[in-house]
């Protein structure tokens, strides 16, 4: 059957063969653009579904389904085209809330770190003004790679001083654990000082949770400091 293929195609007049080839190409080449859909459009679908889960907006669905509509975003996130470090950085710029959080979600769930980027993002924690941005932000912050902190530790220490009642613990301690041991010491010591009884019980399971070496280090200091009985004696509510 090949054979015979190959004979037709070489009977065929020249400018019909480069047409054939160029159809063929065309085809090859729409279908890959048809894959790689606009990442702003499967973001933006991303977003409804996350937004749903943060504020229990189920509707007719249940948590469930919207659980599952948002991995199924991701998914195709994935598979999109990636925005570009420029596009991001004008996206995060901007002064459109559904622009800043499209950034924020690329930026998270691709893994996307560039040092002027993150060096934008740590300065002007204030831009991001609403609850579903800043949630996508500290996600963000758990991105910079643990070599690399080193370069945003001062200023993340003053990031990680804002969240005083530890309201977003639960999503910047992959972070905070990133950073060196002073710094670390000193945030956990501001949490257990500052937290209510019910956020603190959260940083007490992170701190238990924690390897023995580093357990013992954080222990010591906050024992120096009369904090780590504090800690302990706090309980669920």
């Amino acid at each position: 059957m090949i054979k015979i293929i190959k004979y037709y195609l070489c009977k065929l007049p020249s400018y019909i063969y480069v047409n054939l080839i160029v159809l063929i190409v065309v085809n090859i080449t729409s279908n890959a653009f048809a894959y790689h859909v606009n990442y702003y459009q499967v973001t933006e679908k991303f977003l409804k579904y996350d937004r749903s889960l943060l504020y229990a907006e189920f509707g007719e669905n249940t948590a469930i389904e919207i659980l599952k509509n948002r991995d199924e975003a991701i998914v195709e996130l994935k598979h999109s085209n990636s925005p570009t470090i420029y596009e991001l950085g004008e996206l995060l710029r901007s002064e459109n809330s559904q622009d800043r959080k499209v950034a924020l979600a690329n930026i998270y769930i691709r893994k996307l770190y560039d040092e002027g980027l993150f060096n934008y993002m740590v300065d002007y924690f204030s831009s991001f003004e609403y609850a579903h941005e800043r949630i996508l932000y500290f996600n963000c912050i758990g991105v910079i790679p643990v070599e690399q902190v080193g370069k945003f530790e001062t200023r993340l220490f003053k990031l990680f001083m804002q969240d005083s009642n530890c309201e977003y613990f639960p999503i910047t301690y992959k972070a905070i654990n990133k950073t060196s041991d002073i710094l670390k010491h000193e945030i956990y010591s501001h949490y257990i000082n500052s937290c209510t009884s019910r956020n603190l019980f959260m940083v007490k399971t992170v701190i238990l949770s924690m390897k023995k070496n580093k357990l013992s280090k954080l222990k010591k200091h906050l024992n120096e400091n009369n904090l780590w009985q504090k800690m302990e004696s706090v309980e669920p509510k």
